[in-house]
């Protein structure tokens, strides 16, 4: 009996324990935190003097906005107009630039071509000349050292041959200072032209980096 009746009172024992852990779990467990409620909105007192004058200034400031807007629009109109003349400028002077070379070396070269023919026709006459030239000096100091042979200085034939002598340097001088002019005629045509392209081609970047600019600047408006 005595075992019958510790084994009965066991449950109730059990009850008794789980209120009591029940009750400390509900002291020590923090409640949840509730926010406090939001104060009321404290609106600023509006005469009903004030509401027309309020009302014109927000009219203003949405006609301001407006015009704001409209002039950026005619801006981004312009910008865009002479962004597109400038690249139609610049094609034009590539272009033009191009042909004005093209001709200029077609030129050149027509030219060029030309005038071998006539330069080796030219140096074979001088050469012929100078050939000419050295058998009648043969001829007329033959001539004169037979006729006097012991005063070759006072006869009419050496001063003939001294002439002639001083001529032909002169002939030679004048030839080179006409080849001379031209080597500097070309060379100068040459260098106008380098320095006409090299302008274009700074011109040329000059637009570039506008152009650049120019739409560096249209997507930072547009982000």
């Amino acid at each position: 009996q005595h075992r019958t009746s510790k084994s009965i009172a066991d449950p109730s024992e059990k009850l008794d324990s789980q209120a009591y852990q029940n009750k400390q779990n509900h002291l020590t467990r923090p409640k949840e935190y509730i926010l406090p409620p939001s104060p009321p909105f404290l609106a600023l007192p509006v005469s009903p003097a004030q509401v027309p004058a309020i009302q014109a200034e927000k009219n203003k400031m949405v006609e301001q906005l407006q015009q704001m807007k409209k002039d950026r629009r005619h801006m981004e109109k312009t910008r865009e107009e002479l962004m597109k003349k400038a690249k139609g400028l610049l094609e034009q002077n590539k272009l033009r630039r191009y042909h004005v070379r093209e001709e200029w070396k077609k030129k050149y070269f027509e030219t060029k071509k030309a005038t071998v023919s006539l330069e080796d026709t030219l140096n074979k006459l001088r050469q012929d000349l100078e050939l000419y030239h050295q058998k009648l000096l043969l001829q007329l100091e033959a001539r004169d050292s037979r006729k006097q042979p012991n005063d070759m200085t006072n006869s009419k034939n050496y001063t003939i041959i001294r002439i002639t002598t001083v001529q032909h340097e002169l002939d030679q001088l004048r030839r080179k200072l006409d080849d001379t002019k031209m080597k500097l005629i070309i060379e100068i045509k040459m260098r106008k032209q380098a320095a006409s392209d090299l302008r274009a081609l700074r011109a040329e970047l000059t637009q570039k980096k506008i152009h650049s600019a120019l739409i560096l600047q249209s997507r930072k408006s547009g982000i």
